[in-house]
């Protein structure tokens, strides 16, 4: 922790305040308005303290538990938005580290099955640009033959 606030005031030196800012929140579990809040206080002359009050941190899920068991069944399913209300409401976690915490725990599934999941936030961007070029193509000869239509009526 000392290592990270040493950072955390190096960057602040260095102006780099949005680094800072997150590695202040990474050493201590703020949220961002209190992290930007403390980092901003520091860099006007105040202390850089560790607030006594931090957010929770994602607890690793134990698949033997029952209520782990259950958010590992709803991942499997495909269904994240449940696993992260189940840990939520187990937990007592905001909603950004129980995220975290299923995010976490869905990437380990998929390294140990050795594929993605259908949901896992990657935006499949491929096989979408020949259609485009073709549509676009067909948009663009239809214009230039409304246009020689148009124009010969007269």
């Amino acid at each position: 922790m000392d290592d990270s606030l040493e950072q955390v005031r190096k960057l602040v030196a260095s102006r780099r305040m949005i680094d800072a800012i997150k590695l202040y929140r990474t050493a201590t579990g703020l949220g961002l308005k209190e992290a930007k809040d403390a980092i901003d206080r520091y860099a006007a002359g105040g202390p850089l303290e560790v607030a006594e009050t931090s957010v929770p941190r994602a607890a690793a899920l134990d698949p033997s538990a029952p209520a782990d068991a259950e958010i590992m069944r709803l991942l499997e399913a495909g269904r994240k938005f449940e696993a992260v209300k189940v840990l939520r409401a187990r937990s007592g976690l905001d909603l950004a580290a129980a995220k975290e915490a299923v995010d976490n725990l869905e990437r380990d599934l998929e390294r140990k099955r050795g594929t993605r999941s259908p949901r896992s936030g990657v935006i499949d961007r491929g096989g979408g640009g020949m259609r485009r070029w073709i549509i676009a193509a067909l948009v663009f000869a239809a214009a230039i033959a409304a246009y020689l239509f148009l124009r010969s009526g007269r």
